[in-house]
């Protein structure tokens, strides 16, 4: 069983630009964290721990809803600039229905 919250941000925060595609929120279990990061390295998409809210000291829902960081579990953010379109919002989709698959495949 795997705890995967999926959100969208905001490409502006404050006065600064947010660069990266996806931002990763993760707490205790990194688990799943480190095998969607070598998923998205294979994919060439630029990730990085989502900013100014990394989950890393606290993630309600995640340490919630995980027990703790008993299952495995992580919080996926796309930037909402690349999923205002339905070709955007097919190329992540697939993107992860192809790292969902293989994480339960493997």
């Amino acid at each position: 069983v795997y705890l995967i919250a999926i959100h969208s941000f905001t490409k502006k925060t404050f006065l600064e630009n947010r660069g990266i595609k996806i931002g990763l929120l993760y707490n205790k279990n990194i688990e799943l964290l480190l095998y969607i990061q070598r998923k998205l390295k294979k994919e060439r998409i630029h990730f990085g721990r989502n900013f100014p809210y990394s989950g890393f000291f606290y993630n309600f829902t995640l340490d919630k809803h995980s027990n703790n960081g008993i299952l495995d579990n992580i919080s996926i953010e796309i930037r909402n600039d690349l999923i205002c379109t339905s070709k955007g919002i097919t190329k992540y989709c697939n993107i992860f229905l192809k790292i969902f698959e293989s994480l339960i495949n493997d």
